[in-house]
């Protein structure tokens, strides 16, 4: 038998957090009619080295009983995950007039 589980715990939170809570909102359908305009202003105004990013551990732990069914083999991986809303040309391109009708939006994940 296998059997895996992840634990998930969000270290922490950098720079405009007024950007993430546009997406949190967008996800619960709690925007405006204007809130799309609104995020892709502030997003736009932000300087690249001030766009958020939320560092989160991540372990996975996966258990697997052996064929004797006496034994079992457990592994564990811890990962660190940073996602952010990214910058440079990807910014640009989202923000732009012409592409905000696509609602892209510039996520960079380590």
């Amino acid at each position: 038998m296998f059997s895996a589980t992840a634990a998930r715990t969000v270290v922490e939170i950098d720079d405009e957090p007024k950007l993430l809570r546009f997406l949190y909102k967008a996800n619960e359908r709690e925007v405006s009619a204007g809130g799309r305009d609104d995020f892709y202003s502030l997003l736009e105004k932000t300087p690249d080295l001030r766009l958020p990013s939320v560092v989160t551990e991540l372990e996975i732990l996966v258990r697997e009983e052996q064929a004797d069914e006496r034994s079992v083999l457990e592994r564990a991986w811890k990962y660190l995950v940073v996602t952010g809303l990214g910058g440079g040309r990807a910014k640009k391109m989202a923000c732009h007039p012409k592409t905000r009708h696509l609602k892209l939006v510039p996520v960079r994940t380590v």
